[in-house]
């Protein structure tokens, strides 16, 4: 079938920018000349202009795209520090270190993600915080969703729940934490172990495990370790799926 035209008499040529009301402007973030637009009415012959945006479009999609990443980045949770954790700058002194790296970049781009936990146990200062935000970072440029919690600043939120002007439920701070894609719990085990925070603990984890979603979890304790200080059913929910010792010395600026 012959494509439809419209009728030569109701064609319009391009009309003249010396007629139009609007001049050129610069975008106020790369500095390219925009024009002002125009619409032609095919039937009227009738020509509206527009004023030059401001932004290019490409600066506008650059923006867009930031915006969507902020929304990601909000929903993580990371602070400035941990945002600047990536693959790239891990320093991988050591073989254990090296290893952890190469099994945690292979992870971060596995879509859908496995349903076993990850868990990276090591003296402080070896990048086990590291590596859990590269991962992070790594699923956030994906815009994949995924939560960022130390186990202290997780119960410090929910505690918060408790007071009378709290914006949010103790419910509620729960059930985001139990049904995030991943969840990332870092330092678990340095808080300290009261019924309550065994209780909190285990909840979260134990509801991710029934729902076959996966934590993944760093420690300056073993296993073993953890199952002393917290409870052996917390011990045993982490220990389903990969565990990494990461060993060294704490190569943080000074104390290499």
């Amino acid at each position: 079938m012959p494509e439809k035209q419209i009728p030569q008499s109701i064609q319009s040529e391009q009309p003249s920018i010396s007629n139009c009301p609007y001049g050129p402007v610069k975008c106020k973030d790369c500095g390219e000349e925009q024009y002002p637009i125009h619409f032609t009415n095919p039937y009227t012959e009738a020509i509206r202009w527009f004023p030059a945006t401001e932004i290019c479009d490409n600066c506008e999609k650059i923006k867009t795209e930031i915006r969507n990443l902020e929304e990601f980045y909000a929903y993580a949770g990371l602070d400035a520090r941990h945002k600047t954790m990536i693959f790239e700058n891990f320093k991988t002194l050591t073989e254990q270190a090296r290893q952890a790296w190469i099994f945690l970049s292979a992870y971060a781009f596995k879509s859908p993600l496995p349903t076993a936990n990850v868990f990276i146990f090591g003296p402080v200062g070896i990048g086990k915080t590291h590596l859990a935000c590269a991962v992070v970072n790594s699923l956030i440029q994906q815009k994949r969703y995924v939560r960022f919690r130390t186990t202290v600043g997780l119960l410090k939120q929910i505690k918060e729940t408790f007071g009378p002007k709290s914006g949010a439920t103790e419910e509620q701070i729960i059930w985001r934490l139990t049904t995030t894609p991943l969840l990332v719990l870092d330092d678990i085990g340095v808080e300290r172990p009261t019924d309550w925070v065994k209780e909190i603990i285990y909840y979260i984890i134990d509801e991710r495990y029934n729902s076959l979603l996966p934590i993944l979890a760093t420690s300056n304790y073993s296993l073993g370790e953890l199952s002393e200080k917290l409870d052996d059913r917390i011990a045993s929910r982490l220990s389903e799926g990969r565990i990494m010792k990461l060993d060294g010395r704490d190569y943080r600026p000074g104390r290499v």
